[in-house]
């Protein structure tokens, strides 16, 4: 199985080649130039570096420049990292966000470390390119470290990142210093944490936060989640609570529990809700219940 970090590396190889892609047609010279690059990933690095920097300082077109940084990434050499960290810190905003994303890819800790500097430093365009680099870098502690600032401008995106690196930890952290936010409770569902949802859908907060909370559940995978939400609509002291758990499981497609709860509700009311939900889903189960109380049976 492949790691979160070589997944990581892959997507971000993939949008790097999308960004160009959304450039073309590029001209003959350049596609060259391109495909030379990518012979230098494999050449030593004292045969490499002089390239790179001589076109870097040269007069080739943006998009050659933001390869040779790719590439640069890749060659194991102080030099190589000195030059990436100058160019992400200063002169041509395109080629500062792919230098501070190529930092990201090549994952030397010194050189992401210096990332922080930049990101203090940095207008909105650069902060959020640091973001990127740190998620592929998988540094979640900086990520973490932006999110729960909240008079950071760029505090959404990285809790939005952290849901997307699967930082469990530090989205639960988050959640008990009283940051609850949309934000949040979206980074929660993706990374698959039930007992951060949960944690948020029966605490204190804002109410409504609290039935974003139960309705995101439905997003996590797992028989768990589904009966969570069951227990949840069984529990429910109001009808908003019910109506978030039962939209939860509609998310979810939880058919068999909403017929569970059908059969179990003595409330004429909320068994024309369920039944109304099970015919939505469409399924085997909405038919049984559709069948039963067509011939009457509650």
């Amino acid at each position: 199985m492949m790691s979160r970090r070589s997944l990581t590396l892959i997507a971000a190889g993939l949008l790097a080649a999308a960004s160009l892609q959304a450039r073309e047609p590029v001209s003959e010279r350049d596609q060259l130039a391109l495909v030379a690059l990518e012979g230098l990933m494999a050449a030593p690095a004292e045969r490499a570096l002089p390239l790179l920097q001589r076109t870097l300082a040269g007069s080739a077109s943006t998009e050659v420049k933001q390869r040779a940084l790719f590439v640069l990434s890749q060659v194991e050499d102080p030099a190589a990292r000195t030059l990436l960290l100058q160019t992400a810190r200063s002169g041509d905003a395109e080629l500062r966000v792919e230098a501070i994303r190529s930092i990201g890819i090549g994952g030397d800790e010194a050189s992401v470390g210096e990332l922080q500097s930049i990101y203090r430093d940095g207008d909105a365009e650069i902060r959020s390119a640091v973001l990127q680099a740190w998620l592929i870098a998988d540094r979640p502690d900086e990520v973490y470290q932006v999110a729960q600032d909240a008079s950071d401008p760029g505090a959404d995106e990285a809790i939005s990142m952290l849901g997307a690196m699967g930082a469990q930890a530090q989205l639960r952290q988050l959640a008990s210093s009283g940051r609850g936010s949309t934000s949040l409770v979206n980074a929660l569902a993706v990374a698959d944490d039930l007992d951060g949802l949960l944690a948020m859908a029966r605490g204190n907060g804002q109410s409504e936060l609290r039935l974003e909370a139960i309705r995101a559940i439905g997003i996590v995978d797992g028989e768990a989640a589904e009966q969570a939400l069951q227990q949840l609509y069984q529990e429910a002291s109001d009808d908003a609570l019910r109506e978030a758990a039962l939209q939860g499981l509609l998310v979810a497609d939880a058919e068999a529990a909403v017929l569970a709860l059908y059969r179990q509700s003595n409330d004429p009311a909320h068994k024309r809700e369920l039944l109304r939900t099970l015919t939505i889903m469409g399924g085997d189960e909405a038919l049984e219940a559709i069948d039963a109380a067509l011939r009457g049976e509650l």
